[in-house]
């Protein structure tokens, strides 16, 4: 739907649950124990929260806004990009209004655009969109979605 949707999840709430309750999500869907792949699958999912989490506060230190304001994905992506906290970095004043809001359109298309080109656009597409969304069908729609728009433009 193109960023229409961009969740109302507290984000501070979505990492929170994460740190909690994976370990005994992890149990009851095991019967009860974990074996030793879904522990470090666990493991890598609760240092990834830890690690969002921490940016997203320091983000929302830095720019001035309560953490408990801003809503997202039920896994933590924010506004019209549904960025990531860990891929804050790449976002951008695309309206010149002295603050970067990814509800915004045009910080969310320049801040997308920013974070393609920092992974290598111009070098490798596929792999520059990857980074952004590590899913094949994903990268080859939006390819195939970049194609029919340009097609219709000239």
């Amino acid at each position: 739907r193109l960023g229409k949707i961009t969740g109302n999840y507290r984000i501070v709430n979505v990492f929170l649950s994460q740190l909690l309750f994976l370990p005994d999500i992890a149990k009851i869907v095991n019967g009860g124990s974990i074996d030793v792949n879904i522990s470090k699958s666990i493991s890598k999912k609760m240092n990834n929260a830890v690690s969002n989490l921490s940016d997203f506060l320091l983000i929302c230190k830095q720019v001035g806004i309560n953490p408990l304001d801003i809503t997202g994905s039920w896994a933590g992506a924010i506004g019209f990009p549904q960025f990531m906290p860990s891929s804050f970095k790449y976002a951008v004043d695309g309206d010149n209004d002295g603050k970067i809001d990814l509800f915004t359109l045009s910080d969310a298309i320049v801040s997308i655009a920013n974070f393609l080109i920092e992974h290598g656009y111009k070098e490798n597409i596929e792999k520059s969109i990857y980074r952004y969304n590590p899913d094949k069908e994903f990268v080859k729609g939006v390819i195939e979605y970049a194609e029919a728009i340009m097609l219709t433009d000239e």
